[in-house]
């Protein structure tokens, strides 16, 4: 069958990293963002359902929910709408709207049965705006933090394909404002406003060589093992 012919230029510069999940992760990636002219919802949706499926691989028996999040002693509070909440099933007898499907997602998830939030993003830069964002209430008046509404058990998390800076920086930035940020390369753009100019992607790795996947694998497993 004949591929469907990009419609723009970009490139990955492995830059040693060798990983086989993450070459195919960005890979895969990089022909969705290659492939669409206007493509900003199907693709965030194309990469959200993509990590959710490796949430479920490294975490069997945790659903993924994209929803808020709610909390009984504090009914009038809920978290805002995170891209994937990891969780355990909701029982009917909670109360709680039935999900689309038997196993999910739900729009609403009681905070107890939650191990981490996650943000997937295609282009970042910013992580101190989630860290700055506060809660839901019904007439959109919160002024608590969403990030201390979810509180220690809890772990939010910023998944980014690229940014524009280092991705050091960016991680450096989350961490600094209490979310685990996850920069999978950083994205050289352009010059001049000429598509045959390609985009490069050069991914990441930390100053010990450790690549964002296995550290955010890392961070999930930890949040479900301090959940259990």
């Amino acid at each position: 069958m004949r591929a469907f012919k990009p419609v723009s230029n970009m490139e990955i510069h492995a830059d040693g990293v060798s990983d086989k999940d993450t070459i195919e992760f960005m890979e895969d990636t990089l022909a969705v963002y290659r492939s669409l002219y206007q493509g900003m919802a199907p693709i965030g949706e194309w990469i959200q359902a993509r990590v959710s499926r490796l949430v479920h691989e490294w975490l069997p028996g945790w659903l993924t929910s994209h929803g808020q999040i709610a909390d009984i002693d504090t009914p009038e509070i809920q978290s805002r709408s995170w891209d994937i909440i990891v969780h355990k099933p909701v029982s009917e007898s909670r109360g709680f709207p039935p999900p689309a499907t038997p196993t999910g997602p739900y729009p609403l998830v009681p905070k107890d049965l939650c191990c981490a939030v996650i943000d997937t993003k295609g282009r970042y830069e910013t992580p101190k705006k989630y860290a700055e964002a506060v809660g839901f209430d019904l007439f959109n008046t919160c002024k608590r933090k969403q990030l201390d509404f979810l509180g220690p058990q809890i772990a939010p998390i910023l998944f980014i394909v690229a940014s524009r800076s280092s991705a050091e920086s960016i991680e450096a930035a989350g961490e600094a404002c209490g979310i685990s940020t996850f920069v999978m390369a950083r994205a050289v753009d352009r010059k001049k406003a000429a598509w045959a100019e390609p985009v490069h992607w050069h991914l990441n790795s930390d100053a010990k060589g450790r690549i964002p996947l296995d550290r955010f694998r890392e961070k999930l497993l930890r949040a479900a093992e301090r959940w259990e």
